[in-house]
C-alpha cells in the first residue's frame, strides 16, 4: 500500500490528523502509475508522527545506588584481572562515560555511607525548603515595612 493510496483512501486521517497532504499542481488526476498524484512533507522520515524522532531508541535502565555499587565492584575486579574498562563496562552492560561518573559519585564508598549519604541529601533539601520559605518571610516583611513608613 503506497502513501498515494492511503491518502486517496483517507485511511491515515484517524492516525495522523496533523500530515498535510499537497494535491500537485499542474498534473492530471492519476499520474502514469495510477496513483493520485499528493505529496508528503517528508514521505521517507514519517517516524516524527508515530514519536520515532531519533529511530528506535532503548529505554534507559535506572539503576539503584546498591545497584550502582554491586557495578562498581564488578568492573574493580574485572580491571584488577587485567581487563580494560571498555570491556569491563561492556561486560556490565553500561557504557565508560556512566562507570566514570559513577565512579566520581561513588568512588570509595560502601554500603554504610551510601546511607549516610542519602539522610545528608534528605537533610539538605528539608533545610533549603526551610531557608527558601525563610526568605520568602523575609522579602515579605521588609516590603510591609517600606509601606507603615511615613515618606519624607
Amino acid at each position: 500500500m503506497t502513501l498515494e493510496h492511503i491518502a486517496s483512501e483517507k485511511l491515515i486521517e484517524p492516525i495522523l490528523p496533523r500530515l498535510e497532504f499537497k494535491k500537485l499542481e499542474g498534473k492530471s488526476e492519476r499520474t502514469s502509475s495510477g496513483a493520485l498524484p499528493f505529496t508528503c512533507p517528508s514521505p521517507l522520515k514519517l517516524g516524527h508522527y508515530f514519536g520515532m524522532e531519533r529511530g528506535f531508541v532503548m529505554a534507559r535502565k535506572r539503576h539503584s545506588d546498591e545497584d550502582i555499587l554491586k557495578l562498581l565492584r564488578e568492573i574493580e575486579v574485572k580491571l584488577s584481572n587485567g581487563s580494560d574498562v571498555a570491556s569491563a563496562c561492556r561486560g556490565v552492560g553500561i557504557s565508560d562515560a556512566t562507570y566514570y561518573n559513577w565512579r566520581k559519585r561513588f568512588g570509595g564508598m560502601g554500603r554504610s555511607q551510601l546511607s549516610e549519604m542519602r539522610s545528608l541529601e534528605k537533610e539538605n533539601t528539608r533545610l533549603k525548603k526551610i531557608v527558601a520559605e525563610l526568605e520568602l518571610d523575609k522579602l515579605i516583611l521588609k516590603e510591609s515595612l517600606s509601606y507603615l513608613k511615613p515618606r519624607a
